[in-house]
């Protein structure tokens, strides 16, 4: 199996911590998806019709990918799932006026966190996964979205740069938010994802 030679300016882990999932552009700039190994062994590849994607969020079974997408209006732009088995198919599961994007699938792979500005500013919104009802989350603004591993806890970002906890409720279709505390300050606006949450949501990785 090859080593990787592509670029890849974007990727996540699969939730079963032995695969990475990237956006991958050949020196001939087809556009793909590769599932990599951490060695950086190319495990799969899925070769994309149109223009690269950016992986978000890997389901719990490691089946599908939530990815954004860019929609046909400028300035807007939706999220989207794509299966890692093969199938090219990008289906729409969060769209609407604005910009819908950094999905995260919930542990348990029923529901998704994302960041929208339909308000006019950035929100946390949970949604039922695939599609189904959605809930507000962020009051203030809000942005980049993780997870607890058991599911119980909702961290993002407002707009004070303050990292935020929200402890959550999640049944069959249904989904419950306490009140938000912040936990501390990051600095510099950098670029998407400036933090990661360990499994027990105790220790973060900042940049």
């Amino acid at each position: 199996r090859p080593v990787v030679q592509d670029d890849h300016p974007a990727a996540v882990w699969s939730t079963r911590g032995r695969v990475i999932v990237a956006t991958s552009l050949t020196s001939s700039s087809k556009a793909g998806i590769s599932v990599l190994s951490p060695e950086g062994v190319v495990e799969q590849r899925i070769d994309l019709p149109t223009d690269f994607t950016w992986p978000r969020s890997v389901s719990p079974d490691g089946s599908i990918i939530l990815t954004d997408a860019s929609a046909t209006t400028a300035g807007s732009a939706d999220v989207t799932a794509m299966s890692t088995l093969g199938d090219t198919t990008r289906t729409m599961v969060a769209g609407g006026d604005g910009v819908q994007t950094s999905a995260q699938f919930s542990p348990d792979g029923r529901f998704f966190a994302f960041q929208s500005d339909e308000s006019g500013r950035f929100e946390i919104y949970v949604a039922v996964y695939p599609s189904g009802a959605r809930w507000q989350v962020s009051q203030d603004g809000g942005i980049e979205p993780r997870w607890r591993n058991d599911g119980k806890e909702l961290f993002f970002v407002d707009r004070d740069n303050f990292i935020n906890a929200v402890d959550v409720t999640l049944r069959p279709g249904s989904f419950d938010a306490g009140s938000s505390t912040k936990l501390f300050q990051l600095h510099g606006n950098g670029g998407s994802w400036r933090y990661d949450v360990s499994r027990d949501g105790s220790r973060f990785l900042v940049a």
